[in-house]
């Protein structure tokens, strides 16, 4: 007899198909539209970047390849702070400020 009983898996957030837009893409239309309502923001992407938290928060798992992702980011975008996304999409933090490393000459 097969047990009925199967645990609960964690539900993943829909992704859209990467091969539609890359991050730099979806980053740049939020941007416009954020530039468009007379707002500013700062996205960084990279991974290794310097930065101090502005906010106490906590983040999911988040990707700008996720459904309905361009609408929560353009919120988080407009929140003191710059919003810090990896190469591959995935948001690393938000409401932050950036530390320099090193001056250019």
């Amino acid at each position: 007899m097969a047990e009925k009983n199967k645990t609960k898996k964690e539900k993943k957030p829909k992704k859209a198909r990467k091969d539609e837009k890359s991050v730099e893409d979806i980053l740049l239309k939020i941007a416009i539209e954020i530039a468009k309502q007379g707002e500013g923001a700062l996205f960084v992407i990279g991974e290794k970047i310097p930065y101090a938290n502005l906010l106490k928060h906590k983040i999911g798992r988040v990707s700008v390849f996720d459904v309905g992702a361009e609408k929560l980011l353009k919120g988080l975008a407009v929140i003191d702070g710059a919003v810090i996304i990896s190469p591959k999409g995935k948001l690393i933090d938000y409401g932050v400020l950036i530390k320099k490393k090193n001056m250019i000459s």
